[in-house]
């Protein structure tokens, strides 16, 4: 009975939770920008990317405390790479400045491809799942950077590529469905919760 008990409360708190969380993150950075942006101009967006960037940081570091549990280890990677994109998401806004919509699917290709050869032997957990959120949300983010552009190809393809992100319906499904029926610890709840989290954001189209 203690058992299951203990299961189901990780269930809900390294899978549900943890999706629950980065969602917070990110709605009230988002929530935050609007007042500084429009009361304090170009110096409150610097001052907000300024204490969000101090904070991957903090999260960054923490991640490569050797007493922390590997679930541990994993949740200040997440948090350090949804802070770091929503970092990167509202660089543009002062200008002269932000890259990811000029850098594209190669620049991600090649990031992705460098996390991938880095990911066994270099990268401790928190580093996995910094790079792993990271790239989640810059696929997430170019995707909705091209959308405008998929107004000038043929009718059909622009419609079926502008659905694509309904499909992140199917994902919410069936992130919770692995995190209830199928996850068999907590390292696999806290995947789990990175995919939901994404399938939300992506649904919604919120990068």
């Amino acid at each position: 009975m203690n058992g299951f008990i203990t299961e189901s409360v990780s269930k809900i708190a390294d899978g549900l939770g943890t999706a629950l969380k980065l969602l917070a993150f990110v709605f009230l950075t988002s929530l935050a920008f609007i007042p500084l942006k429009t009361y304090l101009g170009v110096w409150g967006i610097i001052g907000l990317l300024v204490i969000l960037l101090i904070v991957s940081l903090f999260y960054i570091f923490r991640s490569f405390n050797h007493n922390f549990e590997d679930r541990q280890k994993a949740w200040c990677g997440m948090a350090a790479g949804v802070i770091l994109w929503q970092v990167t998401r509202y660089l543009p806004e002062i200008p002269g400045w932000g890259w990811v919509s000029k850098a594209g699917i190669f620049y991600w290709a090649a990031t992705a491809l460098l996390t991938l050869l880095l990911w066994k032997k270099v990268l401790n957990v928190g580093g996995q799942f910094t790079l792993l959120t990271f790239l989640l949300n810059w696929i997430g983010g170019i995707y909705l950077a091209t959308l405008d552009r998929a107004g000038g190809w043929p009718q059909l393809m622009a419609q079926v590529y502008a659905s694509v992100h309904y499909l992140g319906i199917l994902g919410i499904l069936v992130s919770i469905w692995w995190i209830v029926m199928r996850s068999r610890n907590s390292l696999e709840r806290k995947y789990g919760g990175l995919a939901l989290y994404f399938s939300v954001l992506f649904t919604f189209l919120f990068f």
